[in-house]
């Protein structure tokens, strides 16, 4: 398989069946409808034009700048970047999220073989690795439904969830 050097980060090849290869690429956030329309035969077209809304979406984050002017004018609105990792029902999908079962999925054998003091430690190189990244452990508020930080503490809790139950 040759490939230009641009799309290489973003091909992954998948073996297996047709429904474990399924299965997978939605724990990438490619749901099983980007591969298979409703007739159930895998189409090209169907695909690029999945893969165009994709890109189209993600073009839509804000910007760095765009949130530095929304701080600078002092509404506090927090606004969602493709690396924040988000918590709650449907945030699975989330590039943030993603990336974070990603990183735990690297370190999960260490993980699994490893006493609580290097499991701690492993928690907080995943939080260290998504915030180098500019990304952020955001949750919704139930009254606002603004976006708000979480504490540095509830980000472990939710690493060390996400490493149980991978």
């Amino acid at each position: 398989l040759r490939l230009p050097f641009t799309l290489r980060p973003r091909t992954r090849v998948h073996y297996g069946s047709c429904t474990e290869c399924l299965y997978k690429l939605s724990s990438f956030g490619i749901p099983k409808e980007a591969i298979l329309p409703d007739s159930h035969k895998p189409s090209l077209s169907h695909h690029m034009e999945w893969y165009r809304q994709r890109q189209k979406m993600e073009l839509t984050y804000a910007t760095d700048a765009e949130i530095e002017s929304l701080s600078s004018t002092g509404t506090g609105t927090i606004v969602i970047r493709p690396v924040d990792v988000l918590f709650g029902p449907g945030s699975r999908k989330n590039d943030g999220n993603l990336l974070m079962r990603n990183l735990v999925l690297t370190m999960l054998d260490e993980h699994n073989e490893s006493r609580k003091g290097r499991k701690m430690q492993l928690t907080e190189s995943v939080i260290d690795e998504i915030t180098k990244k500019g990304g952020r452990f955001l949750k919704q508020n139930e009254d606002t439904k603004e976006w708000e930080e979480v504490s540095h503490t509830e980000a472990c809790r939710k690493i060390a969830h996400t490493f149980r139950n991978i």
